[in-house]
């Protein structure tokens, strides 16, 4: 069934999405091409192995065929493959995102506001900001707020924090 879906293929599909046993034996069926895929996309070098893109894709899967609807002439793999696709995609960018070497340690700021803002003084104003709504304000943001607050993306928040942390490291 890598192939084009034949009109039997069309019929046998609609016929199994409708029972649960049904969809599982579908899903079960397109695994084989999540390999494919993730090949296609996982270049060596890349942070993702190929084996994650699989699970990855595996759950988009998933999703896709509660959403599935089964329709004359379109295969299920027609309409899974672009969701399964992005969703590898995604993982292979947040995989790219620069990751701290070291953890964050959670004592390497001062507990009086005088000494944080001497401390905080080495920083671009953006990586100042990140690091006060990321760490020192209570609540703390999530990094979703932050980006919405400072107008930035997520990547560009992530490597933002790694600098600031880094800069304070070096000068502590």
């Amino acid at each position: 069934m890598l192939n084009k879906a034949t009109p039997a293929d069309l019929k046998r599909e609609r016929k199994l999405a409708g029972s649960k046993r049904g969809r599982a034996a579908l899903l079960a069926e397109m695994v084989d091409r999540l390999p494919v895929l993730a090949n296609q996309l996982g270049k060596p070098g890349n942070l993702c192995e190929p084996g994650d893109l699989v699970s990855v894709g595996y759950l988009a899967m998933q999703a896709a065929m509660e959403r599935w609807k089964p329709r004359p002439g379109v295969p299920f793999w027609a309409y899974a493959k672009p969701s399964v696709r992005s969703a590898m995609v995604r993982a292979l960018m947040g995989a790219a995102t620069p990751q701290p070497v070291e953890p964050i340690e959670p004592d390497m700021f001062p507990a009086s506001p005088a000494a944080q803002s001497t401390v905080l003084d080495a920083l671009t104003s953006t990586q100042r900001r990140v690091v006060e709504m990321r760490l020192l304000q209570r609540p703390i943001a999530t990094e979703r707020e932050t980006c919405k607050v400072l107008g930035l993306t997520r990547d560009e928040v992530r490597v933002a924090m790694w600098e600031a942390l880094k800069a304070l490291k070096q000068n502590s």
